[in-house]
C-alpha cells in the first residue's frame, strides 16, 4: 500500500522548518490562525496540483506568494511503499511551482547546512544527496505530474516515473476532484460519489488477450537472461559480453574499412601496372645511360687516383727534404753551440781593437828603447836569425807534411775511385731486384687504393635508400593520417553532440509549443468542467426544492416566480417549505409587472441538456488534447528521425574514420617492421661487402708487408755490402791517416824540439839583452811587460787568424739555414696541410 506519510515545510507559508506526520488517522484542533487550512491546502496541493482549486479566497495571497516567499523555499512530501519511501519536492523556479521526484526518504541535511541555513542553490542540494540516489529533472507541466502520482504512466517517456505512482489508473481525474471536494468540504452525498467513481471507471469493457501476451512474455526469461549478460561483472570487475561486443563492432569495422581499402588497393593497383608498363622502355633507356655514365665515372676516378698519387709522391718528397733541411740545421746548431761560436764570435769581433793595442803597444816600446837602439839592432838581428832559421826548418818540414798529405791524398783518391765502383756494382746488382719490388709494391698499392675506395662507397651507398624512404614517408603519412583521423573523429563528435543539443533544444521548443496550446485547451476544458459542476450540483439539487414543486403544483411558473427568484439559493432550496395561498400573481401581497423583466429560467431539463452540451464540448477538448498530444508525438518523432538520419550518417563516417585508425597501429608496425628489415638488409650487405673488401685489403696489406719486408731486405743487402765496401774504403783511410798522422806527429815533434831550442835561445839572447840594458841604465821591467803584451796581443791575433773561417763558415749557415728555419718550418707546415688536403679533397 502506497500512501502519503510525512510533510515537511522549509521556509514556507512563514514556517521556517516543521514536519508533519500523515502515516494515521490526524486531527486538526486549534484556534483560528495556527495553520490548520494552511496545512490541509499543502496536502491538497499534493493530489490536485491545481492552485486554482484549493480554496484560497482571492483577497488573500496567491498560492506561490504564500508557500514559496524565498528561493529556498521548500515543500516535501513523503510517500510511504512497498520498498520503502520516497520524496517529491515541490519548489518555485522562474515564477512557477515544480516538482522533482527523490527516489529516497527525506533527510534534513540535504537541505539544511551546519548553521541552520536552508540551500537556496540546487546544485549544493544535489551535491549532499549524492550520485547514488535517483533524481529526476523538473517536472514543470502539472497534468504530467498527476499523471506521475495517479498511474497513467503507459508513454513510453513515463516509464521511469512508474516507481512514483501512488495508484494506477489511466482515468484517473475524478480522484483528485473527490479528494478538492472533501477537503474543501463541500457537499458530498451517496450519490456523487456513487458518479463519480462510476466516472473514474472506464465505460470500455476491457478483455485481456492472453494469447498475445503469452507471445509477448513466451521467450522472456531467455530475453531476460541474455540482457542481464550485458551487465553481469567476472572476477576481475569486468563484463565479458560488452568486450566481445566490442570486438566484434571492431571488427565489422575493421570489414568495412579493409573492404573499402580492398578497392582503393585494386584500382591502385591496376594504375601502378599500367603506369609500369609504360615506364619500362624509359627505365631501360635510364639504365643504359647510368652504365655508360658509371663506366665515364670509373675513367675519372682512375685518372684521380693517379693524379692523386703523383701530388702525393711529390709532397712527401718535399717534406722529406725539408726534414732533412730541418735536421742538417739542428746538427749544425748543435755543433756550433759545442764549439762555442758565440765566444768565437766576441773574440773575433775585438780584432780591430786588437790591431789598435798591438801598434800603441809597439810605439810605447819604441819610445822607451830608442836610446838603445844600436843594442836593440844587433839582438834583433840575432833573433831574426833564429827565427828565421826556425822558419826554414819549420818549412823543410812543412814541406816534408804536405808531400806526404799528397801521397796519402792521391792514395785516398785511389781509394775513392775504387770505393765507387764497388758502390756502384753494388747498386746495380741491388736495384734490378729493387725495382721489381716496387712494381708489385706499385701495383698493390693501386689495388689497395682502389679497394678503399670500394669500401669508402659501400660505407656511403644506399642500396634500399628507395625501399627506405618509402617506409619512412609511409610511416610519416599514417602519423599524419592518424592526426587527421583523430582531428576528424572529434570535430564529428563535436557535430554529433551540437545536433544531438540542437535536436533537444527544437524538442524542448515544439513541446513548449505544444504545452502552450494543450494549456489553452486544458483551462477551456476547465471553465466547462467547472460549469457542469455547477450543473451538476443543481441537477442534483432538483430533488424536494422549490423548482420542483412549482413543476408540480405552479404551472407557467418561469413566467412568474422564476423571472425574480434566484435559481441557486430560491428555485434549487429544498428547505423552504412552499405552499399555495389564494393570492394569485402577488409576491408576498406585492402585485408586480413581471413582463418587463427579461430573463428566462432554465428547467431541470434544459440544465441537463445544457450539461450534455457541456459534456460534449468537454469530450472536444479531450479529444483535441488527444489529439495535440499525438501531433506532439509525431512532430518529435519526425523531428528526432530528421536529426537521427544525419546522426546516423556522420556516425557512419565517425565508425570509418574510426575503423580506418585502428588499422593504423597495425599498418605503422608492419611499416616499421619493414624498415627495420630494409635497414638490417642494408647493415648486412654494407657487412658482407666491408667483409669482403676488408679481407682484400688484408691480402693486400699482408702482400704489400711482404713486398716491403723484401724490399726491405734488398736494401738491407744493398746498405750491407755498401756498408763492406764503405768499411774496406775506411779501414783503408784510416790506415793512411794514421801513418799520416804518425808522419806528422813525429815530423811536429822535430819542429816542436827546434822550436824549443830556438825558444831557449831566445831567453839566453834576451838574457844578455836586458843585461846589456841594465848596464847602459835601460828600464827593462817595463820593456819586458810591454814585449809580454806584444805576446800576448800576437797570440790572441794568431787564435783570430785560424779561427776566422769558423766565423764565416758560421754567418754563412746562419744567413743560409738558421735565419731561413721559421720559413722552413711554416713550409712543412704547409705541405702538411696540403697532404690533408689532398686526402680529404681524394
Amino acid at each position: 500500500m502506497r500512501y502519503l506519510n510525512k510533510i515537511i515545510f522549509l521556509n514556507s507559508a512563514h514556517i521556517p522548518y516543521a514536519e508533519v506526520k500523515l502515516d494515521g488517522n490526524v486531527h486538526f484542533i486549534g484556534t483560528q490562525g495556527v495553520g490548520k487550512s494552511t496545512l490541509l491546502r499543502a496536502i491538497l496541493f499534493f493530489y490536485n496540483a491545481d492552485k486554482l482549486r484549493l480554496g484560497i479566497p482571492k483577497e488573500k495571497k496567491s498560492f506561490d506568494a504564500f508557500y514559496f516567499p524565498y528561493a529556498n523555499s521548500y515543500i516535501i512530501y513523503e510517500v510511504m511503499r512497498e520498498n520503502g519511501a520516497y520524496c517529491v519536492v515541490a519548489a518555485k523556479s522562474q515564477g512557477r511551482v515544480f516538482f522533482r521526484f527523490i527516489d529516497a526518504p527525506f533527510q534534513q541535511d540535504w537541505f539544511i547546512d551546519e548553521h541552520n541555513v536552508v540551500h537556496s542553490e540546487w546544485g549544493r542540494i544535489r551535491e549532499h544527496i549524492g550520485s547514488k540516489i535517483q533524481i529526476t529533472a523538473q517536472v514543470t507541466s502539472y497534468e504530467m505530474y498527476r499523471d506521475i502520482i495517479f498511474g497513467n504512466n503507459r508513454k513510453h517517456e513515463m516509464i521511469p516515473y512508474r516507481k512514483f505512482a501512488i495508484v494506477e489508473s489511466a482515468k484517473y481525474q475524478n480522484i483528485p476532484r473527490t479528494i478538492q471536494n472533501v477537503f474543501l468540504n463541500s457537499k458530498l452525498d451517496a450519490d456523487f460519489i456513487k458518479d463519480t467513481i462510476i466516472r473514474s471507471m472506464s465505460d470500455e469493457d476491457i478483455s485481456v488477450d492472453l494469447d498475445f501476451y503469452r507471445s509477448q512474455i513466451k521467450e522472456f526469461e531467455q530475453e531476460y537472461r541474455d540482457v542481464m549478460l550485458w551487465f553481469t561483472k567476472n572476477k576481475n570487475g569486468e563484463v565479458p559480453v560488452r568486450k566481445m561486443a566490442e570486438k566484434v563492432m571492431n571488427a565489422y569495422r575493421d570489414l568495412i574499412y579493409t573492404q573499402k581499402q580492398i578497392g582503393e588497393g585494386r584500382a591502385e593497383l591496376n594504375f601502378a601496372e599500367k603506369q609500369a608498363l609504360h615506364e619500362i622502355p624509359l627505365v631501360k633507356e635510364e639504365q643504359a645511360k647510368a652504365e655508360t655514365e658509371r663506366e665515364r665515372l670509373l675513367r675519372l676516378m682512375g685518372e684521380l687516383q693517379q693524379k692523386y698519387t703523383n701530388e702525393r709522391d711529390g709532397l712527401i718528397r718535399d717534406i722529406g727534404i725539408i726534414n732533412d733541411l730541418l735536421k742538417k740545421i739542428r746538427e749544425k746548431r748543435l755543433h756550433y753551440e759545442q764549439m762555442q761560436i758565440e765566444e768565437i764570435i766576441k773574440r773575433v769581433s775585438c780584432e780591430e781593437l786588437l790591431i789598435q793595442e798591438l801598434e800603441q803597444v809597439r810605439n810605447m816600446k819604441s819610445e822607451l828603447t830608442r836610446a838603445y837602439e844600436d843594442v836593440l839592432s844587433k839582438y834583433r838581428l840575432l833573433f831574426e836569425k833564429l827565427e828565421a832559421d826556425f822558419r826554414t826548418f819549420e818549412n823543410s818540414q812543412q814541406a816534408r807534411i804536405n808531400a806526404r798529405n799528397a801521397e796519402i791524398a792521391g792514395k785516398q783518391e785511389e781509394l775513392m775511385q775504387q770505393l765507387r765502383v764497388e758502390e756502384e756494382k753494388v747498386r746495380v746488382t741491388q736495384e734490378e731486384k729493387v725495382q721489381t719490388v716496387d712494381n708489385r709494391i706499385r701495383q698493390l698499392r693501386d689495388e689497395q687504393a682502389q679497394c678503399n675506395l670500394k669500401l669508402q662507397k659501400v660505407k656511403y651507398e644506399h642500396p634500399h635508400q628507395k625501399e627506405m624512404s618509402d617506409c619512412e614517408d609511409g610511416i610519416n603519412e599514417l602519423r599524419k593520417k592518424d592526426k587527421e583521423l583523430e582531428h576528424g573523429i572529434c570535430q564529428q563528435q563535436g557535430e554529433i553532440k551540437q545536433l544531438r543539443q540542437e535536436c533537444e533544444w527544437k524538442v524542448k521548443e515544439l513541446k513548449w509549443e505544444f504545452q502552450a496550446k494543450m494549456e489553452t485547451v486544458r483551462k477551456e476544458r476547465s471553465a466547462i468542467e467547472e460549469q457542469l459542476q455547477t450543473l451538476e450540483v443543481l441537477i442534483e439539487k432538483r430533488k424536494g426544492s422549490l423548482c420542483e414543486w412549482l413543476e408540480k403544483n405552479k404551472p407557467d411558473w418561469q413566467e412568474t416566480i422564476g423571472k425574480v427568484a434566484d435559481e441557486e439559493l430560491v428555485l434549487y432550496n429544498n428547505e423552504l417549505q412552499p405552499q399555495l395561498v389564494n393570492k394569485e400573481a402577488t409576491l408576498f401581497g406585492v402585485s408586480l409587472n413581471l413582463t418587463a423583466i427579461e430573463r428566462s429560467v432554465r428547467t431541470p431539463e434544459e440544465m441537463k441538456q445544457e450539461r450534455d452540451r457541456q459534456q460534449a464540448a468537454r469530450q472536444l477538448c479531450t479529444d483535441r488534447l488527444t489529439r495535440l498530444t499525438e501531433e506532439e508525438g509525431e512532430a518529435v518523432s519526425s523531428l528526432e528521425k530528421k536529426y537521427s538520419k544525419q546522426i546516423h550518417s556522420i556516425l557512419e563516417e565517425q565508425h570509418l574514420m574510426e575503423a580506418e585508425r585502428m588499422q593504423i597501429p597495425a599498418k605503422l608496425k608492419n611499416l616499421q617492421a619493414d624498415y627495420a628489415s630494409w635497414k638490417t638488409k642494408e647493415e648486412e650487405w654494407k657487412r658482407g661487402c666491408t667483409e669482403e673488401l676488408q679481407a682484400q685489403l688484408n691480402d693486400i696489406g699482408h702482400r704489400l708487408y711482404v713486398a716491403e719486408g723484401e724490399k726491405e731486405k734488398h736494401l738491407a743487402e744493398r746498405e750491407k755490402l755498401l756498408k763492406a765496401c764503405r768499411k774496406v774504403y775506411n779501414d783503408s783511410r784510416t790506415e793512411l791517416r794514421k801513418e799520416l798522422e804518425e808522419f806528422v806527429a813525429s815530423v811536429q815533434q822535430e819542429i816542436e824540439r827546434m822550436k824549443q831550442q830556438t825558444e831557449e835561445r831566445k831567453k839566453e839572447l834576451k838574457q844578455v839583452q836586458e843585461n846589456e840594458l841594465n848596464g847602459k841604465g835601460a828600464d827593462t821591467v817595463t820593456i819586458r811587460k810591454y814585449d809580454d803584451r806584444l805576446a800576448e796581443i800576437n797570440k790572441e791575433l794568431d787564435y783570430i787568424g785560424k779561427s776566422r773561417p769558423q766565423v764565416l763558415y758560421y754567418e754563412r749557415d746562419k744567413e743560409e739555414l738558421f735565419d731561413k728555419e721559421p720559413a722552413t718550418r711554416s713550409r712543412k707546415k704547409e705541405q702538411d696541410a696540403k697532404l690533408v688536403a689532398l686526402d680529404e679533397r681524394f
